[in-house]
């Protein structure tokens, strides 16, 4: 899973078989600073890029923008139950 580290704003490098994990693929696809949340590897040469470009990053800015972004999908279960609740509650209506 990518959301730990996700979660303590630490930037994640993956493999490129991601298909079954829907946070790695949403968050290889958002863009902060020129830089992909999660990025995505298929070889050894992509790895060190991405570890070599890691160096440059900013953590504590890396930081509060992960955060902010995150921030905007908390409590997302609990709107889906409410919302799920209310369409129950129109139907029995």
């Amino acid at each position: 899973s990518v959301m730990e580290p996700l979660c303590c704003a630490i930037p994640v490098i993956t493999g490129p078989h991601i298909q079954n994990s829907p946070e790695a693929l949403r968050y290889s696809q958002v863009m902060m600073n020129d830089r992909r949340i999660v990025q995505v590897v298929s070889d050894s040469k992509q790895f060190l890029q991405a570890i070599t470009s890691l160096k440059t990053l900013q953590i504590k800015d890396f930081k509060k923008m992960l955060i902010g972004h995150l921030e905007q999908n908390r409590y997302a279960s609990v709107k889906i139950v409410r919302l799920i609740l209310d369409l129950l509650q129109e139907k029995i209506s």
